[in-house]
């Protein structure tokens, strides 16, 4: 296992940071469109940000990150990743933090 950590955690990493910014240019660009005022104030927007990083996290790690293991453990690992890894902060309305 720790073989399987040393072999994978950069693109893991690498790829999770990727899915981010791949959510959060869809609340953007959904914010722009639509000309809401504050990011993250409406869950409309962000929640479809959220979920988009959470299915590229998966997407990337099942095919790329674990594509060497077996099916089992490729989609374990890269579901609890999505689960888990998921950007939830972007749910955190703008207004709580700037004022």
């Amino acid at each position: 296992k720790w073989d399987m950590y040393k072999r994978t955690i950069l693109k893991v990493w690498i790829f999770g940071f990727l899915s981010d910014i791949i959510g959060t240019l869809l609340v953007l660009g959904a914010s722009i469109i639509f000309n809401e005022g504050g990011l993250g104030d409406d869950p409309v927007f962000t929640i479809p940000g959220v979920v988009m990083a959470a299915v590229m996290i998966f997407i990337f790690n099942y095919f790329v990150s674990f594509k060497k293991y077996d099916l089992g453990t490729r989609f374990k690992m890269a579901l609890s990743l999505a689960v888990f890894t998921a950007p939830y902060t972007f749910l955190i309305p703008t207004s709580w933090v700037y004022f």
